[in-house]
């Protein structure tokens, strides 16, 4: 049958079908009849302003020529950039909003993808980019079809002129990035372009949700429900709701790319990237605006199908998923630095702060939890509380007294790093710490504390997201990697239960310990003490192998001379106080995504040794635990 449907369209030959398209099929039909293989693409025509153009293209289509594609996209009407703030605002970007915040992870791993980082950096090789240019070129006339096919499925006309819009915009992404691309670097796309295995994942995946081929094996076990079931109606409109959900991940991906590669590049940087077009056009409020309609669709079409949320959050990450098996898939030259886990081939000490840094919630409010709640229904318990209470607050007056003493005015930074003045005032820090922790015991509030209770509590804190996964992850590299857990946290059980709650067996544990009588045993109270603890990690991994290298990871004041010991200082978050000392003593915190492109730069213009050789003053800053995961692992 197929060849009967081809052997017409080439008899035909209806005004529609341009020279280049016509050669396609030819070429098509010549390997097909020179192949006992069984080839059954089905032919799709786009819907309303596509159907005066008429074009088809097999969802599985070995190649596809770059006439055809503009032939999709050549009579879609011209998107309207000029749409309103309030519309840009609206609450009905909640559903994209939420689902693309439970797919962090992805975007940070497709942010730190080793081909993403070398064209952010402006040192990708030109022939890959135009290997990327010609598999996305395949990968946008997918997304046209998709487009016509959710107009053809919707019976809502504004959303029919919304789809059209963004079909337009694909025309406008093609001739701006792409095919510009070509004309500046002088190169000539393939006149067929074969996709990659990613891309043929992607865009059949894509057309199959567009289509309802459900069963098919791109589909097969994401939509879990019965999707049959229902009036055709139902089912088309459900169809369109699947489809933007596939799609809306992907705008939203690539305008995440360019705003935070634009963000954390210097200006004279990307000014000099060859790339740079590519990173100003997805960083753009041109681009923006259609990314918004997209996921305001995507709520229009599917707020009415509320049963089939799931439905729509797994196809979204499966869009997710398959779009970093895009950027995973586009071919590199050269060794990589990212992700650092896996190509690097030094020893790595990989030390990290608990409280706050791992955990959701201060180590000392959930001790302090267990005492009050051990004494409910007693006349001690509102004296337990009394007493936190007093503690607490003297702690922190004394605590901003004293910052306000050793340390200039918020509004005063220097740029040149001290380091000396920078330890004198962490020695005036630790002495506090070791007074507070002092008077905690001789007030005997801790007194009587179970290990039973403390076990339990433990096992009950909450990680912050993505810090479970890579500590798992973490724990399977023994062979090159060695993980330590380094903490003021009075009580060493706590910890220990809390990781090991997770599945995770950690014997590097260096903290204090609590006592049943109340009596911390005060061994890491302030950095200077972690900072001890932390020459003796590296002095004992130094007498495994002589080539190693440190991260250490933490969030506070208390972590700033290890940060600044470390090969590699990674700050987590944001804290007010650790950002005042080091405008004070002038340490450079810098976003961690902004010296890995430092360090690609370097790594393309030198023979690739000691690329994280330690800069004295500077420390980098991750927003969360899914960036720390794609810069150490990668997807």
């Amino acid at each position: 049958m197929f060849m009967l449907k081809l052997q017409s369209l080439l008899h035909k030959k209806p005004r529609w079908i341009s020279q280049s398209l016509l050669g396609h099929c030819h070429d098509t039909l010549s390997s097909h009849s020179r192949s006992s293989a069984i080839w059954r693409p089905r032919f799709h025509q786009i819907s309303n302003p596509l159907k005066e153009v008429g074009l088809s293209r097999p969802a599985a289509a070995a190649e596809i020529s770059l006439s055809s594609i503009r032939k999709i996209l050549g009579h879609s009407q011209a998107f309207n950039h000029h749409q309103s703030t309030r519309e840009m605002e609206s609450p009905k970007t909640a559903l994209a909003k939420k689902l693309w915040e439970m797919n962090q992870k992805e975007a940070y791993c497709a942010l730190y993808q080793p081909f993403v980082v070398a064209m952010a950096a402006g040192t990708l090789p030109l022939e890959s980019f135009r290997d990327y240019i010609a598999q996305d070129v395949f990968y946008l006339a997918a997304f046209a079809e998709a487009y016509g096919l959710a107009v053809e499925n919707t019976d809502d006309e504004q959303a029919k002129a919304v789809l059209r819009d963004l079909q337009h915009h694909v025309q406008e992404e093609l001739e701006q990035v792409h095919l510009s691309a070509a004309q500046t670097f002088g190169f000539q796309l393939p006149s067929k372009i074969v996709p990659n295995t990613a891309t043929r994942a992607y865009t059949e995946f894509l057309l199959a949700v567009a289509k309802g081929d459900l069963s098919s094996r791109w589909v097969s076990g994401i939509v879990t429900r019965n999707f049959s079931s229902g009036d055709e109606l139902s089912r088309r409109r459900k169809l369109a709701a699947f489809t933007m959900a596939a799609l809306t991940p992907c705008m939203r991906l690539y305008a995440f790319l360019g705003q935070e590669i634009k963000r954390r590049s210097h200006i004279s940087v990307l000014k000099a990237n060859p790339y740079v077009k590519w990173v100003e056009t997805y960083a753009s409020t041109d681009f923006e605006a259609p990314t918004l309609q997209s996921e305001i669709l995507l709520h229009t079409l599917a707020s009415p199908f509320s049963e089939e949320r799931e439905n729509v959050a797994s196809l979204y990450n499966r869009a997710m998923e398959l779009e970093i098996g895009f950027f995973a898939a586009q071919t590199l030259s050269d060794k990589q630095i990212v992700p650092l886990l896996r190509s690097s081939e030094t020893h790595i000490i990989l030390v990290s702060d608990f409280d706050l840094t791992c955990t959701l919630e201060d180590s000392c409010s959930v001790l302090a939890r267990l005492v009050i709640s051990a004494a409910n229904g007693t006349a001690k318990a509102k004296d337990l509380e009394t007493k936190w209470a007093e503690l607490g607050t003297q702690y922190s007056l004394e605590y901003q007294k004293l910052l306000d003493r050793i340390l200039p005015s918020s509004g005063e930074k220097t740029d040149e790093y001290n380091p000396h003045g920078l330890r004198e005032a962490l020695k005036e820090l630790s002495d506090f710490e070791g007074e507070a922790n002092a008077r905690v015991i001789q007030s005997e509030f801790l007194a009587g504390l179970r290990t039973e209770s403390v076990l339990q509590a433990g096992s009950r804190i909450p990680f912050y997201q993505g810090c479970e996964q890579l500590l798992t992850a973490v724990s399977k590299l023994k062979q090159s990697l060695e993980f330590h857990i380094l903490s003021v946290c009075w009580s060493r059980t706590l910890i220990q239960s809390s990781l090991s709650s997770k599945g995770l067996q950690f014997t590097n544990i260096h903290s204090n310990e609590l006592g049943s009588d109340g009596r911390i045993d005060r061994r890491i109270e302030s950095a200077l003490d972690k900072e001890h603890v932390f020459k003796e990690i590296l002095g004992q991994g130094k007498q495994k192998t002589a080539d190693s290298l440190s991260i250490y990871v933490g969030d506070s004041v208390t972590d700033l001379l290890c940060l600044m010991k470390a090969d590699i200082g990674i700050v987590i978050g944001q804290s007010s106080t650790l950002d005042r000392m080091a405008a004070n003593f002038g340490i450079k915190m810098l976003p961690l995504y902004t010296g890995l492109l430092q360090r690609e730069q370097q790594r393309s213009s030198s023979d690739g040794r000691n690329l994280w050789s330690k800069f004295e003053g500077v420390l980098y800053r991750v927003c969360s635990w899914n960036e720390l995961n794609a810069f150490l692992l990668g997807s």
